[in-house]
């Protein structure tokens, strides 16, 4: 696996700041008013060399996804996901730049076909299942959490949940046909 892509000086980090450099150069040489076919020869050069670079950034990003589903395929029998709501998450200012880097939806893809293709099982659960809002223990739902709580108390059983593995555990739950008591009882 290519784990120099995760980490934020990675090499794909370091071609996507290269990018915003080579694109801000380009917009220099553009001259208002020109057709594109009568711009400059270096316009034209640094076009090509923009474009080179898109597509080296998509060949890197493409290669890691390849990577990481083929690898999670060949190592597990039954692969569950969740059905997110990406194009409503691209539009959060803050998430939307990490969002679409990872290309969730394009991994869904590769995950599903290579599932396919090995004889694995390939599980997806509703959006509006409350895999973070719901006690993975005792099945209460707790309607005030926030994007921002990353740690919540159930208030049934007092026990203490991890928004991301009580998410992760209650989703194995929906998908295995499992889930837990839903106990809608509001304070």
């Amino acid at each position: 696996m290519a784990p120099y892509l995760l980490k934020a000086g990675g090499l794909f980090y370091k071609n996507l700041k290269r990018l915003r450099v080579e694109q801000r150069t380009l917009a220099r040489r553009y001259k208002k008013g020109v057709k594109i076919a009568e711009q400059s020869k270096g316009y034209h050069k640094q076009r090509l060399r923009v474009a080179k670079l898109h597509e080296k950034i998509s060949n890197q990003r493409n290669d890691f996804l390849h990577k990481v589903s083929t690898k999670l395929v060949s190592q597990y029998d039954s692969i569950i996901v969740e059905d997110l709501n990406v194009k409503g998450m691209l539009k959060n200012d803050k998430l939307s730049k990490a969002i679409g880097d990872v290309s969730w939806t394009k991994f869904n893809t590769f995950l599903q076909y290579k599932c396919e293709c090995y004889g694995k099982n390939y599980i997806q659960i509703g959006r509006f299942e409350p895999s973070s809002k719901m006690c993975n223990h005792c099945g209460h739902i707790n309607k005030e959490l926030k994007l921002k709580d990353r740690v919540w108390t159930c208030q049934e059983c007092q026990r203490t949940n991890d928004r991301d593995f009580n998410g992760a555990l209650n989703i194995k739950s929906f998908g295995l046909g499992t889930p837990p008591k839903i106990h809608n009882v509001s304070r």
